[in-house]
């Protein structure tokens, strides 16, 4: 029997790459120029965005402290990133998103329980339609 989350993980709302944060100073430049929104597991964390294009962008942490596992640090990464996929209509364009998880969610992952915590955090901080 195997530990690991299991989820159904659908490629049609994968994160496009011009909507990832890659690099460390597109991270540390969100955590200069945001304060944090607070929900019970998720930190939501959004700056203007100071590219050319108006691009929705994203990144996701989350820490080997909330998590040793990396299968299951990178199943919460992939249920976050089809959210957030799913969520891009209906953001205002010209954001950089970080979502930093500070308390684990249970096992196995119930995507429905992380929307609710994603959604509420980017409501809060105005970035949500």
């Amino acid at each position: 029997m195997s530990l690991t989350a299991h989820f159904v993980y659908n490629t049609k709302y994968m994160l496009p790459i011009q909507n990832r944060l890659q690099k460390n100073r597109e991270f540390q430049r969100v955590f200069k120029n945001s304060r944090p929104e607070r929900m019970s597991n998720i930190v939501i964390r959004v700056a203007k965005n100071q590219t050319r294009e108006a691009n929705i962008r994203f990144g996701f942490v989350i820490s080997n402290k909330i998590e040793k596992r990396a299968t299951r640090r990178n199943a919460l990464k992939r249920q976050l990133r089809e959210i957030a996929a799913g969520l891009i209509s209906e953001l205002i364009p010209g954001y950089d998103i970080v979502a930093v998880v500070q308390k684990d969610f249970s096992t196995p992952y119930k995507q429905e329980a992380i929307r609710e915590q994603f959604e509420a955090g980017l409501r809060k901080t105005g970035a949500l339609k």
